[in-house]
């Protein structure tokens, strides 16, 4: 077995976006608008706002088309990225599950 401690080359791994993010990312998706979405989340508008603008800077563009007084769209980028989204999410949630189920064995 190689000894992974005597390379002189660092592997660097990608910082991530909290998973919040992405939970935020997918409720705007299905309602199309950062007040729904923030009512489904538990947080203000403005806070989803933010949200997404921070989710934005990891990727690299917009993921929402966003027109005053039109409808909210969802970019290449954005539509890209939601069926990864949803399954970062269910992931998530099967790990709780699966967890916990283990743990009343």
């Amino acid at each position: 077995m190689a000894d992974r401690g005597s390379t002189s080359e660092t592997v660097r791994r990608p910082v991530r976006p909290p998973l919040q993010l992405y939970e935020t990312f997918v409720r705007v998706s299905e309602t199309l608008s950062f007040l729904g979405a923030s009512k489904l989340v538990g947080v203000s508008q403005p806070a989803v706002s933010q949200a997404i603008a921070k989710l934005e800077d990891y990727y690299p563009g917009p993921l929402f088309i966003r027109r005053r007084g039109g409808p909210l769209r969802l970019t290449p980028v954005g539509e890209a990225l939601l069926p990864y989204a949803k399954a970062m999410l269910h992931a998530a949630d099967r790990s709780f599950i699966t967890t916990n189920d283990a743990a009343t064995c």
